[in-house]
């Protein structure tokens, strides 16, 4: 061994959880900002503030929604955060804890996020859950191992790509299916006139970062 050498200590168990939450949530940023870049009037952010009922305010991890111009059921404040509940969430269990998980996952559930997804990097598991009449239900992968979304067509995910860099893989095969097609054709045709107030308002940076 060289004697000027240093040998680097074995990262700790807190380190190496926290590179593998990093990894998803690198995975999860590409995969949902591939999915925005090529479908009209959708909208992803990372840890940006939501204003939820009546005085409840969250940070997903991530967000993907329909922007209100395009139908979408969010809004947003005078001050550019969001409004309401956007269509999908995202948390990385690693980043929270575990009571926060739990009034995030009651309060999305209560104020209509349509689709929730949880991370767990330590088991390397996504759980996928689709809102139907007022309770979330399981999203499980089909026969190909591939997860795909109820809300946006053309959302597709195999869990593992998290991991392995491949998340764009799955879901540039997803962009190519016909029902993204028939999705990204419904949402351009639904963009609503700007008011001239909008067009006021144009200048807030929307959804601004809650951290």
């Amino acid at each position: 061994m060289d004697p000027c050498s240093v040998e680097e200590p074995d990262p700790s168990p807190e380190w190496a959880q926290f590179r593998l939450d990093q990894e998803a949530q690198q995975g999860l940023c590409v995969w949902l900002g591939h999915y925005e870049s090529k479908t009209p009037g959708c909208q992803c952010g990372l840890s940006a503030t939501w204003f939820m009922g009546d005085r409840n305010a969250a940070e997903p991890e991530l967000f993907l929604r329909i922007s209100p111009k395009y139908g979408g059921q969010s809004s947003e404040t005078e001050t550019g955060y969001g409004a309401g509940a956007p269509e999908l969430a995202v948390e990385v269990i690693g980043f929270s804890l575990p009571g926060a998980l739990k009034f995030k996952e009651s309060l999305y559930r209560r104020e209509g996020v349509l689709e929730y997804v949880m991370v767990d990097s330590t088991r390397k598991r996504v759980l996928w859950r689709h809102l139907v009449n007022g309770e979330y239900q399981e999203i499980k992968p089909d026969s190909d191992g591939i997860m795909r979304s109820r809300v946006f067509p053309g959302l597709w995910l195999r869990p593992e790509d998290l991991w392995t860099r491949k998340a764009m893989d799955t879901v540039k095969r997803g962009l190519e299916s016909p029902e993204h097609a028939e999705f990204a054709k419904k949402m351009a045709a639904s963009r609503k006139e700007e008011s001239p107030h909008d067009q006021v308002e144009a200048g807030h940076a929307p959804l601004e970062s809650g951290r």
